[in-house]
């Protein structure tokens, strides 16, 4: 398995993007960085979008990745998400006033483009990859997901605080070889952190603590671009018997 990190930052620069993470150059988690990020034959060769949650630094190259594959994409583009993500994207964004709602014009001219409601906890299958969305702490409904390609899979925690379920379902997979997780804020901003619910990397240390894997990578993704500094010399300093990677644009992770 292949992973291409288009954006993993928890705000957006010059040199920073927002997240979106490509998987074998077929499926996209996430859209907040996608349509700078690669060229027209490799958008077009994006098949699924994964949605972790609506906040916009996920969602922002939705409606023109929506566009792009509904004018010019031979086959089908699929997009996942939850009920809730599902609810306020069509909304707010596809409402046919901030923009129009591309997959209902889709839908009524027998087009290419299909917006999908996941369930939470039930395994679905894309292409050869077994996928199962778990709820995670933030302040948003948000989802994380565990990819299996049936020999290594990983997971994605996306936007998350203090959660148990998601390292629960982590704990059940012995092929789970990468785990991408949120840690946006330094300790020194605690309190912030607790009431926009995302970690810090003290409360990371104590998160790895439930997962039973310790072979499982982590890679840390979604720093504030003007504490980034500041929270990877703290991760330096954490106790943890996992490799941490600190997750760069452009980076590849190969399982």
């Amino acid at each position: 398995m292949n992973i291409k990190i288009l954006g993993c930052s928890g705000g957006k620069t010059l040199e920073r993007a927002p997240t979106s993470f490509l998987v074998d150059d077929k499926i996209l988690i996430d859209a907040g960085t996608v349509i700078n990020k690669l060229d027209s034959d490799e958008l077009l060769n994006i098949d699924h979008l994964l949605l972790t949650h609506a906040h916009f630094d996920h969602i922002a190259d939705l409606p023109f990745l929506a566009l792009n594959s509904m004018e010019e994409k031979k086959g089908n583009f699929n997009v996942y998400a939850g009920i809730d993500t599902t609810e306020w994207v069509f909304a707010h964004i596809l409402n046919n006033k901030i923009w129009p709602d591309l997959f209902s014009v889709s839908r009524e001219n027998n087009g290419n483009i299909y917006w999908n409601t996941f369930e939470q906890y039930k395994t679905f299958r894309i292409a050869n990859y077994d996928i199962i969305s778990i709820p995670v702490n933030h302040s948003v409904p948000t989802n994380g997901f565990i990819i299996d390609d049936g020999e290594n899979s990983f997971a994605f925690t996306g936007d998350s605080y203090i959660t148990d379920d998601f390292w629960e379902h982590c704990n059940k997979k012995d092929n789970l070889r990468a785990a991408v997780v949120d840690v946006c804020l330094p300790n020194e901003l605690i309190d912030i952190a607790q009431k926009v619910l995302h970690l810090t990397p003290n409360t990371l240390s104590a998160e790895l603590e439930k997962l039973n894997s310790k072979e499982t990578t982590i890679f840390i993704n979604h720093i504030k671009p003007s504490l980034r500094d500041q929270v990877i010399e703290q991760l330096d300093n954490i106790e943890c018997p996992n490799d941490i990677i600190i997750l760069e644009e452009d980076m590849i992770i190969d399982l």
